[in-house]
């Protein structure tokens, strides 16, 4: 039936045969947001980048990933950063980050304890040789 321990179908009588146990499945994808903090605290050249990261999900969070390239990453990449599962996510990161002249942008994406990777979230920045805005 399906008391405490036990699966079930939902029946009161006994099984004799196996009977089909639904699993959950999750379809739909993380959902979040990424954010450069302080950006006029860098200027151009190597530099260790600060980002707010939040993600939300109805199963589970398990890992971002953050790039400067918009292609999206398959969900066995090894360049994924685990997090401990959570439903809602906000966490702040670091990352070393080459700041060029012009235009910088930041992608990241979320993936979820079933793999679905999220959309494409990002943020930019423009550096001149002496700041960023």
């Amino acid at each position: 039936y399906g008391s405490t321990f036990q699966l079930g179908n939902g029946s009161t009588s006994s099984q004799s045969t196996p009977v089909l146990v639904a699993g959950y499945t999750d379809q739909s994808a993380p959902t979040g947001s990424v954010s450069i903090n302080n950006k006029s605290s860098y200027s151009t050249g190597y530099k260790t980048v600060s980002f707010t990261l939040t993600a939300a999900d109805s199963t589970a969070i398990v890992g971002y990933y953050l790039s400067t390239s918009s292609s999206t990453p398959s969900s066995s990449s090894s360049s994924w950063t685990s997090v401990s599962e959570t439903t809602s996510l906000s966490e702040t990161v670091t990352s070393s980050k080459y700041l060029s002249s012009g235009n910088n942008n930041f992608y990241v994406w979320y993936k979820d304890v079933l793999e679905n990777i999220s959309a494409q979230y990002t943020d930019s920045m423009y550096c001149s040789s002496s700041s960023c805005y």
